[in-house]
């Protein structure tokens, strides 16, 4: 297998892994006074900030925001989704089962 192949595939795979983990995206947000608004409150340019209710991150560029959140989680029977505690990703849900 080529080199070229090889890093292809390798991207593929960590594609693959970040979207079974949660999600990704950017929005283009007005940034003329120094800041992304939103919901989420107030982050300058530049800086990360979190939206504790929606359990995302969020990283605030020039006229741009990025921001990552949880994915969705199976649940196996007999157990409950429970919310995590602090920021993302300890924010996010995971499944809690009896035998825990």
């Amino acid at each position: 297998m080529s080199s070229a192949a090889q890093i292809i595939l390798l991207l593929g795979i960590t594609l693959l892994c970040f979207q079974a983990y949660g999600y990704t995206y950017t929005g283009r947000t007005d940034t003329k006074n120094g800041y992304c608004e939103g919901s989420f409150g107030r982050i300058a340019v530049g800086e990360v900030g979190y939206d504790k209710d929606q359990c995302e991150k969020i990283l605030c560029h020039h006229e741009m925001k990025e921001v990552h959140g949880c994915g969705v989680v199976f649940v196996p029977p007999d157990c409950e989704l429970v919310s995590g505690e602090g920021n993302y990703p300890d924010c996010c849900p995971m499944p809690k089962c009896p035998s825990d």
